[in-house]
């Protein structure tokens, strides 16, 4: 990806090339690759220019709000569970290089301790012992809701929008009978039927109703089955 955004920003694979510190052949490989990955051509290459196809724009168009979403995501994610944001710094991480004008990405790292956090940071007493097997779970949890979460989240629009419709007469509060979460279930479903406005994606609803994302998914499922909302 650091490849594309250059080449896309300098529309030209030498100048990128050489702002990346790399060989210009070996920029249109990555190219290449990514194409590859992604089914299709990101540029158009003529002797005289380059410009990006539909396909490249759209990908161009789609990072910097993926960034901004997962934001969002870990935040939510993250919120039952004690940790810090902290605000960008020039200094420190290889990451911030993505946040440099010519990409301004709003890349970040998620990490247990912070960049030279610990004494023996970078010195020959780091060592394994430092990671605990639960910390290694716990984070691997994380990666795998907020991974769920990206996949999952969508904007809807209610196609009864003019009061709450009838749930009971479509079996939807049938369908909560004896289950433990059903109150909440059922809440779910209010406050997605109240902000599918499409504007609203369901983890924006899972965060202004303070409920899990899974319980506000899992609701839009049901309601998109029942005819009541469209994405």
């Amino acid at each position: 990806m650091e490849t594309f955004l250059a080449v896309a920003d300098e529309l030209h694979f030498g100048r990128a090339a050489e702002r990346l510190h790399m060989t210009t052949s070996g920029a249109s490989q990555a190219i290449r690759s990514l194409e590859r990955w992604i089914g299709g051509p990101l540029f158009e290459r003529t002797s005289r220019r380059v410009r990006l196809t539909a396909l490249g724009q759209q990908l161009l168009d789609g990072l910097k709000p993926a960034y901004a979403e997962i934001d969002r995501v870990l935040t939510h994610v993250l919120r039952d569970r004690p940790h810090e944001i902290r605000d960008f710094s020039p200094y420190g991480y290889d990451e911030r290089q993505y946040c440099s004008p010519g990409y301004n990405l709003g890349v970040g790292s998620l990490t247990r301790t912070p960049y030279a956090g610990y004494p023996e940071y970078h010195t020959s007493g780091d060592n394994p012992d430092f990671v605990a097997p639960e910390s290694l779970l716990d984070t691997l949890e994380v990666a795998r809701e907020a991974v769920a979460i990206l996949d999952r989240n969508r904007t809807y629009v209610n196609l009864s929008p003019y009061g709450e419709p009838q749930l009971g007469k479509r079996g939807l509060y049938e369908s909560l009978g004896g289950r433990s979460d059903a109150k909440d279930a059922q809440l779910a479903m209010l406050w997605v039927l109240n902000y599918s406005d499409g504007t609203n994606d369901l983890l924006a609803i899972a965060d202004r109703a303070g409920l899990p994302f899974a319980s506000v998914a899992a609701a839009a499922d049901a309601l998109h089955a029942a005819g009541l909302l469209k994405d």
